[in-house]
């Protein structure tokens, strides 16, 4: 368990990013701490998808495929905190995909655990993640 102030620091941090790629080394860094989990030469790819679906793994490949249309409508209508939280709950989810865990269950339940373990069961990105799970 992460201590409060440990907490208010990454809240702080994700915050502060500027760019998809920081997100993202946020979540590997994220991933390795909690679950000891590394893996390296993933690519990200933004693609026209339909709007049920925000972002893929595919299976055995290097490559986690987010939806440029849902990202592009959530920096043009909310605040950069949303749009991080958003991309490192949608990241993280990916990436724990990219380690072979099928269980759709399994993965939202780590990823629920690695937002609310980093940042506080009252954070953006734990909140997002919960409405996510529900609608």
């Amino acid at each position: 368990m992460v201590s409060i102030e440990d907490q208010h620091q990454y809240q702080a941090r994700l915050a502060g990013l500027k760019d998809f790629n920081e997100v993202f080394e946020l979540v590997k860094e994220s991933v390795n701490t909690k679950f000891s989990m590394h893996r390296a030469g993933l690519s990200l790819i933004l693609q026209g998808l339909p709007s049920s679906l925000g972002a893929y793994h595919i299976l055995g490949s290097n490559v986690i495929v987010m939806n440029r249309a849902i990202l592009s409508i959530i920096k043009a209508y909310k605040s950069s905190e949303e749009y991080n939280s958003y991309l490192f709950m949608v990241l993280a989810h990916e990436y724990l995909h990219s380690f072979g865990i099928l269980d759709e269950f399994r993965v939202r339940n780590m990823t629920y655990d690695l937002c609310s373990f980093l940042f506080g069961t009252d954070h953006l990105a734990s909140i997002v993640f919960y409405l996510e799970q529900t609608t």
